[in-house]
């Protein structure tokens, strides 16, 4: 079993309400996305690159139309009941500015995850015989969230 991880960056804005710290108010990152896949040299079916789980440019290819383009320089709406979160998803949204939801508050840790579930479905549809073995996302330069499943 081999390895790989593919390193990502994009921008985002949210808040979290009700938060008891800075980060109620509405604020941006610059999120470091790592994607690690793991599997079989020479196992995967589309690829016939020797020595390669899979090439670079592929996963590249994936995690930015999955991830990047739909994340980068949006606004992130969490799936919550709070009123404030709806009324600026709503202005945003009549002002013609990107937006992007997950089914969960917009915690790193739950960012994680919904990554990891989205890539992880995308490389299934792909047919792809390698496993998504773990996300990273670096919400600063020393805070992270990793998401895996276990086995």
């Amino acid at each position: 079993m081999i390895s790989i991880t593919k390193e990502f960056t994009f921008d985002v804005a949210h808040f979290l309400p009700n938060h008891k710290g800075l980060c109620a108010n509405i604020h941006g990152h610059t999120y470091k996305l790592q994607v690690a896949i793991n599997g079989i040299k020479n196992k995967t079916e589309k690829d016939t690159e020797e020595g390669m789980l899979i090439d670079f440019s592929r996963i590249k290819g994936i995690v930015k139309e999955e991830i990047v383009d739909k994340f980068d320089h949006a606004f992130l709406v969490g799936n919550t009941d709070n009123e404030l979160e709806k009324k600026v998803e709503e202005f945003l949204l009549a002002n013609n500015f990107k937006t992007y939801s997950i089914n969960a508050r917009t915690t790193a840790e739950n960012v994680s995850e919904h990554i990891f579930k989205k890539l992880k479905e995308k490389f299934q549809k792909e047919e792809i015989q390698i496993n998504i073995s773990k996300v990273i996302v670096w919400e600063t330069a020393t805070s992270f969230a990793e998401y895996k499943e276990e086995l």
